[in-house]
């Protein structure tokens, strides 16, 4: 087996950093649940509602935490949102989403 010179180490630093972080990043919003709507006024569940919000979003590379009009609260919370009322999983989804810097 041929030896990892420094600049293929170098090379792959970041791809091994990224893979690594995964299980971390997943493990932290896992138990996070953002559904409970017990606080809403029936207009803001039909908000909600109308714009098809979940917690875990079914489009990839469109999870609220990168839409433009999401607010975080760290990765432990729920965040809130400028067009959906309640609370907003980071990993959520709707049809309002706009992609950060559009």
């Amino acid at each position: 087996m041929e030896p990892i010179n420094r600049r293929r180490f170098l090379q792959f630093l970041p791809a091994a950093a990224a893979i690594a972080a995964i299980p971390a990043l997943a493990a932290c919003k896992k138990d996070l649940s953002c559904a409970d709507e017990s606080a809403l006024t029936a207009d803001q569940k039909a908000t909600r509602k109308g714009v098809q919000y979940v917690d875990t979003t079914m489009t990839p590379g469109k999870p609220c935490s990168g839409c433009k009009w999401f607010k975080t609260a760290g990765a432990e919370a729920c965040g809130t949102c400028e067009k959906v009322p309640g609370p907003i999983h980071p990993n959520g989804g709707c049809l309002a989403f706009v992609a950060t810097g559009s």
